[in-house]
């Protein structure tokens, strides 16, 4: 993810709506990015798919999908 605010938090849902990873941007004012190791949050790999986000910060409610491909 790019373009993150600050002190943002993104939730990550497969296409049945349950949660696989919550992620975090470290507050870093320089650096908008935030990445993720595409592994759910028992540390398994995911499977390919499309999966929905949510990225919640002081500025307001981004919601969106991603497609992964392997």
């Amino acid at each position: 993810f790019q373009n993150v605010p600050n002190d943002a938090v993104i939730k990550i849902f497969n296409i049945r709506g349950q949660h696989i990873k919550t992620l975090y941007h470290d507050g870093n004012i320089f650096d908008g990015s935030v990445e993720w190791d595409l592994k759910t949050k028992e540390n398994m790999d995911i499977a390919y798919g499309v999966y929905l986000y949510v990225l919640e910060s002081e500025v307001g409610i981004k919601k969106g999908k991603i497609g992964i491909i392997k």
